[in-house]
């Protein structure tokens, strides 16, 4: 019995000595843990960062591209109404030139007419 004695107060001793050193280790652990999620954190963040700025750029791009894209719409409006002018001014110049073809027609008949009848009187006048 004497034995039991003595062994149950080595192995408290024992087991009081061990729990300390697996309370450090625990912390040590704990510590290592929090260093590491500390990096995971410093690398999330950095990506993190990295996201925000690129997305930053892209919206700046897209702003970008938004106001070339409503200039180019402006120009495109500019240019239809001058295309619309200048249509307006090609048909009628061609109004003005197919009335002055028929004018010149109209002239050069009258005048083949007028031709006609001058020898007609001339003819009939030394004739008489």
């Amino acid at each position: 019995m004497s034995d039991k004695i003595n062994e149950l107060p080595n192995s408290s001793l024992i087991s009081s000595k061990q729990e300390p050193l697996t309370v450090r280790e625990k912390i040590v652990n704990i510590f290592e843990e929090l260093e590491g999620t500390r990096d995971e954190q410093r690398h999330v963040n950095a990506e993190l960062d990295k996201e925000i700025h690129a997305r930053k750029e892209a919206e700046s791009e897209a702003n970008h591209l938004r106001r070339q894209v409503q200039l180019a719409e402006v120009n495109l409006d500019t240019t239809t109404a001058k295309v619309d002018h200048l249509t307006t001014q090609l048909i009628d110049v061609m109004k003005v030139s197919e009335a002055a073809r028929q004018y010149e027609f109209y002239l050069n008949i009258k005048i083949k007419i007028s031709h006609f009848f001058f020898e007609v009187f001339l003819r009939i006048w030394i004739i008489n």
